[in-house]
């Protein structure tokens, strides 16, 4: 990624993204291109006043050169330069004490900005930090991922056999990322329990945004399964072609999608709200620094709606649910969601590097905290590893059982 002018200011093109914090934490998600996805990032350089006006405009390093003598004339084995100077730039933003915040190199940047484009070279998964632990938030269907069978809610304890206690998302996906055809072996831990090794190939494969079937009862079901560029386009052919089918209600699954672009998000959300009805604020501490509003009325305004979440939903897709929840648009079923509500920005740093910055929160039109809460189901279904196993779907079957009333 070359440096080049500041381009202007383009909020469309944020990223409520993914750690869990992943997302971001998982958080944090980096793109799809490295076999997982990490929460789409604003690529806009937009200017706030600064909480952080009481800091020096510049550090004293005096200290830090005393540590580096110290070490150079003492350590027994050998330094680099471009190490340490890249562990000094990271160290500061680890600093922050923020997983979605990181230094990305020129090489990093470049497979970030690669990763955006809805093709996943990898194993297919969202990963990122919760709770100080490498987590995976969601596997997407039909990936090696999905079929190996990860689940929302896996902590990644190893990788190849190397510990993930102090790694960075970043790190771990540098780690799982490979040649098409090559396995990584994950240390999974699941609920507690011991852990097991999962070996699964890597691959690149393509999957579409949007899935649809007609289900018994006139019920329109939309599976939204990915935030890409033309996720918005696709969802509204599939909603209109659901409308000109017969269907009288929809039901809209955003399980195990780990989010996207905001405007895709926005754009989906307008299909099932009047003009002008806000979808998601934008805040910088207690300041509403921006607010989301629906476009141009949908072909969905006033259908009768289900949105199936769980803890693999984050950042867009928190954002249409809550939104979806709070406009008294849609009936929430499902799981608590990861709660990935804080935006990025990505600002150049010099020499191709980027730093991929928290810039804001969003926050439901009702005021919660994605961040904090992420979304609480109207009713709770739980979808046990029993119910997987077997191959039974009681969160789908209660929203059937709901239009079907």
């Amino acid at each position: 990624m070359e440096n080049r002018p500041q381009p202007p200011v383009d909020k469309k093109r944020q990223f409520s993204l993914g750690s869990v914090l992943a997302i971001a934490a998982l958080i944090g998600l980096v793109g799809f291109g490295f076999g997982i996805n990490v929460d789409q990032l604003s690529l806009s350089l937009q200017r706030f006043s600064s909480q952080n006006e009481d800091l020096p405009a510049s550090l004293d390093y005096s200290e830090v050169d005393s540590l580096y003598k110290l070490l150079r004339d003492n350590y027994a084995g050998e330094l680099s330069e471009d190490e340490l100077m890249l562990g000094l730039k990271k160290g500061l933003i680890d600093a922050t004490g923020d997983p979605f915040s990181e230094f990305l190199t020129s090489e990093q940047a470049d497979e970030l900005e690669r990763g955006l484009e809805g093709e996943f070279s990898g194993i297919g998964a969202e990963i990122g930090i919760r709770d100080d632990r490498l987590v995976v938030i969601a596997p997407l269907d039909g990936t090696p991922a999905h079929r190996a069978g990860l689940r929302p809610g896996d902590v990644i304890a190893a990788i190849d056999e190397e510990d993930t206690s102090r790694m960075s998302v970043m790190e771990a996906v540098n780690l799982i990322r490979g040649d098409e055809g090559t396995d990584v072996v994950l240390t999974i831990v699941r609920d507690g329990r011991s852990s097991e090794d999962i070996t699964i190939t890597r691959a690149t494969i393509e999957i579409p945004s949007v899935r649809t079937e007609m289900l018994e009862g006139d019920i329109g079901y939309i599976e939204l399964v990915r935030f890409g560029s033309e996720s918005a386009n696709d969802f509204r052919r599939a909603a209109r072609d659901m409308i000109e089918n017969g269907a009288e209600s929809i039901i809209l699954d955003v399980r195990n999608n780990p989010g996207g672009f905001l405007d895709i998000a926005v754009n989906i959300t307008s299909e099932f709200l009047e003009p002008g009805t806000v979808i998601v604020e934008e805040r910088r501490g207690s300041e509403v620094i921006g607010t989301e509003r629906a476009s141009n009325g949908g072909v969905l305004v006033g259908v009768p709606t289900v949105v199936l979440v769980n803890g693999g939903s984050a950042s867009a897709s928190e954002i249409i649910a809550g939104a979806l929840r709070d406009q008294s648009a849609g009936t929430i079923v499902g799981e608590q969601t990861f709660g990935k509500g804080s935006v990025q920005q990505l600002l150049q740093a010099g020499g191709g590097s980027v730093l991929r910055v928290t810039i804001a929160k969003w926050y439901t039109p009702g005021g919660d905290n994605i961040n904090e809460l992420g979304i609480t189901p109207d009713i709770e279904v739980e979808l046990t590893s029993e119910h997987f196993e077997n191959d039974e779907d009681p969160q789908l079957e209660r929203a059937i059982e709901l239009l079907s009333q």
